[in-house]
């Protein structure tokens, strides 16, 4: 059985890009300080990624009519720039008005008064 290959780095050569593995990232340091490990490795965050690409990922968020472990956390953590609804937001033009539309409201839910600033 081969290795599983769960490099993303590749996906970080746009600014979408950059900034979804830097929320990776953060979550997966969260989720590792929290459970007192030394590293965790969000498998399914990386498949999807891997599989559905950086903006294909994150219309499938969007598309669910639930928020993800991770959003709880970062949110949890006060690291609500690293949560797919902000990077979202933050990257507007690629989203429909129903996509924006659901990741501000997602993002109201959880306390925050301003839209992220246009990338």
């Amino acid at each position: 059985m081969k290795p599983l290959k769960l490099d993303v780095t590749h996906l970080g050569r746009t600014p979408l890009g950059k900034d979804v593995l830097a929320a990776l990232e953060a979550y997966e340091t969260s989720e590792a300080e929290r459970r007192g490990w030394k590293r965790y490795v969000a498998v399914r965050t990386r498949k999807a990624l891997l599989l559905h690409g950086v903006l294909g990922f994150l219309k499938r968020i969007l598309a669910r009519p639930y928020t993800t472990p991770g959003f709880d956390a970062l949110v949890e953590d006060g690291q609500v720039k690293h949560v797919y609804e902000w990077i979202a937001l933050k990257h507007r033009v690629k989203f429909t008005t129903e996509e924006q539309a659901v990741a501000w409201d997602r993002l109201r839910d959880a306390g925050v008064k301003r839209l992220p600033r246009a990338a």
